[in-house]
């Protein structure tokens, strides 16, 4: 017998003719074959089944793609993906900047360069990299450093929503080694659609900006009667003040208690005279100030949710469902601090809180945690956020890891690893054969770096391996002096970015 396949064809009955009976009598009504004989309702309903299954995928694939549209606004979940990835559009060095630093304002990618004809906001088409507007704006003064060069500029960007627009607040920060003094601060408003600026304020280094839903937020030096504090006051008050974006329309406002200012001789060794404040936001709107010995979480309306004191070389960091993580980096290179809960308890822990590439805010009763360190606790934890008990723990080193529907993928040393979120229960484990340091999702499936420059897919399910890109030729244009620094995905803008070896940027999509 041979290996072909032959085809044959399957037949209920073959018509032939029915020989007459014995007595000459033609012969009976024979019946036909069923199929036949129920044609009359079969085919409708054939049809019908059809109709059902073509409907059913159709309502699975509706699903799917309000699920994949709603992932698209989660921060870190990249443009989906596939096979055909490549290099949509490059950027040169001058613009790199606007990847770095800038942020997703609607629709657009909004950030700051500077280069001979001074600074600029500017605004990039993500898809294609062509520029849509571009502003010119002033820096304050730059602190020298003792050398006489001056310090590099940067201009940060994020997307502020305000009621039913967004806007593009920007902030001047100044980088270089022991600039003298706390160099002045710029904030910008701009509108994202043609660039205008709404609105310019400069305040002073040692003040601290975020931004909120609607709201410019800065945290100042005042004294007791609430004017701005000596620079060399020993003792200072601060006041955080919310001032609507659009308009500047005061919002609310609150001051601490005094402080006293730290100078060199009384922080950690080798900390600088601090004297300036920290200013974050966490997910639940709240803002956080840090200010050497102490901390305020505040809520959407200034109010005094936590004073939290701070140990020297501490700080404290929004962590899911309103609990923060207290950390201190001890000298023998392990984490210790507390679990501060929702209701003022708190719970010590040898951690600090987990950096998520991404989280879509799923598994709101859990808390995850990280350890590191030559004699530290390593890996991530699963905390109840009600109690701060650990659930479970996954003791392999963490490079990255990410928060989907419940799970959290985790890239580890040799592979990627699935675990529920609120059990830690291991779902899957896919073993690789080479390390990465980034991954990314496009709500599909998780996307790391493979060897040399390529994309490699996996899938959310079953840790299947799905596809793989190979990208060297297109990232470097076929010439051997082009070298990639790795991939970047951008926590800020919907896509993956390879940082090439002179500062130019290829990217993906």
């Amino acid at each position: 017998m041979t290996g072909r396949m032959r085809e044959v064809e399957l037949v209920d009955e073959v018509d032939v003719p029915v020989p007459p009976a014995p007595d000459g009598r033609a012969a009976p009504d024979t019946p036909g074959p069923w199929p036949r004989r129920h044609a009359f309702w079969l085919v409708p309903t054939a049809l019908l089944v059809v109709a059902g299954l073509v409907g059913t995928q159709a309502v699975l694939d509706a699903r799917e793609r309000s699920r994949i549209e709603a992932l698209a606004k989660v921060p870190g979940v990249v443009a989906p993906a596939g096979p055909d990835i490549g290099v949509i559009w490059r950027a040169p060095a001058e613009l790199g900047p606007v990847l770095q630093y800038g942020a997703e304002v609607d629709g657009l990618l909004v950030g700051g360069v500077s280069g001979t004809d001074g600074v600029r906001v500017l605004a990039l088409d993500p898809d294609t990299g062509a520029s849509r507007w571009s502003t010119a704006v002033t820096l304050p003064t730059a602190h020298p450093q003792p050398d006489g060069r001056l310090p590099t500029s940067a201009v940060i960007c994020t997307q502020i929503p305000h009621g039913d627009r967004p806007l593009a607040g920007c902030l001047s920060q100044q980088f270089g080694e022991n600039i003298v003094g706390l160099p002045d601060q710029t904030i910008w408003v701009l509108d994202p659609t043609d660039g205008d600026v709404l609105s310019t304020r400069t305040v002073t280094g040692t003040s601290g900006v975020t931004f909120t839903r609607d709201a410019v937020v800065v945290a100042s030096r005042v004294d007791a009667a609430g004017a701005p504090a000596r620079a060399d006051a020993s003792s200072v008050r601060w006041n955080v003040a919310a001032t609507d974006a659009l308009d500047g329309t005061s919002l609310w406002s609150y001051t601490t208690p005094a402080v006293d200012v730290l100078g060199r001789e009384d922080g950690p060794a080798g900390a600088d005279a601090s004297g300036g404040a920290s200013m974050t936001t966490s997910g639940d709107d709240h803002v956080v100030l840090s200010v050497d010995t102490g901390a305020w979480i505040l809520d959407d309306g200034g109010r005094l949710v936590r004073a939290v004191p701070l140990g020297p070389g501490s700080w404290i960091q929004g962590a899911r469902a309103g609990a923060y993580v207290l950390s201190a980096y001890t000298a023998s290179g392990t984490y210790s601090g507390e679990l501060i809960l929702a209701d003022g308890t708190s719970a010590p822990i040898d951690q600090t809180a987990a950096w998520l590439a991404v989280d879509d805010g799923s598994a709101p009763d859990v808390v995850l945690t990280a350890g590191d360190g030559p004699t530290g606790v390593y890996g991530l934890s699963g905390r109840d956020v009600a109690t701060g008990k650990t659930l479970w723990h996954d003791d392999d080193t963490v490079n990255t890891a990410l928060l989907l529907h419940g799970v959290v993928y985790i890239a580890t040393l040799d592979g990627i690893s699935a675990v529920d979120a609120r059990t830690g229960r291991v779902r899957w484990i896919a073993k690789l054969d080479h390390q990465f340091r980034e991954m990314s999702t496009d709500g599909r499936y998780l996307l790391v770096p493979g060897r040399g420059i390529s994309l490699d897919a996996y899938s959310l399910a079953d840790g299947s391996h799905a596809w793989s890109a190979d990208l060297r030729d297109a990232v470097t244009q076929g010439s051997p002096t082009q070298t990639a620094q790795g991939f970047q995905p951008s926590g800020r803008e919907p896509r993956m970015f390879v940082w090439m070896n002179d500062g130019s940027v290829a990217v993906l999509g």
